[in-house]
């Protein structure tokens, strides 16, 4: 491909968005609609496509995405999909409504805790082990919390959360795609791309569309939530 046609592919994917295709015109019903596609795969191609589960999972750098009809979806999801009666769900005092909503619909056993204390945190996971080694822990946090633009240490949080075989779920909605030089939010900001062990979003924010996911490493993870 000559300098010429790559340029004009670049300028093709780096312009427009979804709206621009939403009443294509012409008397081919499937013709007119080619030109969206030749956008899309431009887009695609350059990894700039981002409600594709390869491209997401490529940009936050783990292996496996199950994509849900809303972000709300997402974090209601992830939880009831993972999380059984005898199971605990640790979250902040401040985590989003489908976050608490989906803890409390699964588990009597949720432990709210003071907003952005990974030490406390820590003391409600000790509490929780000395007398439970037989069931899952899930700890819940938000990358930014839009109310009050605060972050958490997401790393200081993953360690806490190995430390006594809990597994940590956050979800980055709002800071995804908009805050950070790659986009990557608090994860990028801190080190921890890919390297948190479940994480969750919605493409309502700064994606201006429909639909939610989760991101994890594990298969196995991936095709239970699917199940």
């Amino acid at each position: 491909m000559d300098h010429a046609m790559e340029r004009d592919r670049m300028l093709l994917a780096l312009t427009g968005s979804v709206k621009d295709f939403t009443c294509p015109t012409g008397p081919d019903l499937l013709e007119r609609v080619a030109p969206f596609h030749a956008w899309q795969q431009a887009r695609r191609d350059r990894s700039l496509w981002s409600y594709g589960k390869a491209t997401l999972c490529d940009y936050l750098q783990m292996e496996h995405a199950v994509l849900f009809p809303t972000g709300w979806a997402a974090g209601y999801g992830t939880i009831q999909g993972l999380i059984h009666a005898d199971d605990h769900v640790v979250l902040d005092e401040r985590a989003h409504a489908c976050l608490q909503r989906g803890a409390r619909d699964a588990t009597r056993n949720v432990h709210a805790t003071t907003h952005l204390d990974t030490a406390a945190v820590e003391r409600t996971l000790a509490t929780i082990r000395a007398g439970d080694t037989r069931n899952a822990i899930l700890v819940v946090i938000e990358s930014l919390f839009s109310m009050d633009s605060d972050t958490p240490d997401l790393r200081a949080l993953q360690d806490v959360c190995h430390a006594y075989r809990a597994t940590l779920l956050v979800d980055v909605a709002h800071d995804l795609g908009a805050t950070g030089a790659d986009g990557l939010g608090a994860i990028g900001r801190q080190g921890m791309t890919g390297r948190i062990d479940l994480v969750m979003g919605s493409f309502s924010k700064t994606f201006a569309s429909n639909g939610g996911f989760v991101l994890t490493r594990s298969r196995a993870v991936k095709e239970y939530l699917r199940a």
